[in-house]
């Protein structure tokens, strides 16, 4: 625990922070995903708390975590970022989920805003490159039946070397044969990159 460093937060999503965990102060190979479960207070009309449905609602928000950690630990490809480790711990509030990922340099979105300020476009190359990453990453998890299901700027990551890798599987579903018709007319993702459609 002493490696995990949460007075140096480096980012921040919609689901969670992300913070160093370093074994020395020249070690920059992780960082660790803090997604936080908090209890919530339901009550019924006489004013109560609905002790046994608060519980019921905490136990489903912690599921909902287990896809980003089994998928996480599943995915072994150059193109999507795997998850090395977990840990819950229960707290005052709830409980707080801890995923060990390996550290990338930014995302495909803060490259996009950082070139578009400087003016430094993109060579066909690279553009090139980023694609095939992207498909090579979205092949793979389909092969295995995953779908990403949140696939934007956001969730796209370069490592030091410039490599993109798709990252952030906590809204992916494995999906069984029988199960594709029903599935895949679902309403999933973040709302801009919806198909019109939906």
């Amino acid at each position: 625990k002493d490696r995990f460093k949460s007075k140096k937060r480096i980012g921040k999503g919609q689901f969670g922070e992300i913070f160093p965990y370093q074994k020395t102060e020249q070690d920059f190979q992780w960082v660790v995903k803090r997604m936080e479960v908090e209890k919530e207070e339901l009550r019924n009309l006489q004013g109560e708390i609905d002790h046994d449905r608060t519980y019921q609602r905490l136990i489903h928000n912690i599921l909902k975590c287990f896809p980003e950690i089994v998928i996480g630990f599943s995915c072994n490809h150059p193109c999507v970022v795997p998850v090395n480790g977990y840990f819950i711990e229960k707290t005052e509030n709830g409980y707080d989920i801890y995923l060990k990922l390996p550290r990338m340099k930014m995302s495909l979105f803060d490259e996009f805003k950082s070139r578009e300020y400087s003016k430094a476009f993109y060579e066909e190359a690279q553009i090139v490159k980023y694609f095939y990453s992207l498909v090579s990453g979205v092949e793979y998890l389909h092969k295995r039946k995953i779908f990403h299901r949140d696939i934007k700027l956001n969730n796209v990551l370069l490592d030091e070397k410039g490599n993109a890798k798709l990252s952030d599987v906590g809204t992916a579903k494995h999906v069984a044969d029988d199960d594709f018709d029903s599935f895949l007319t679902g309403d999933h993702g973040a709302v801009n990159y919806k198909a019109p459609e939906l």
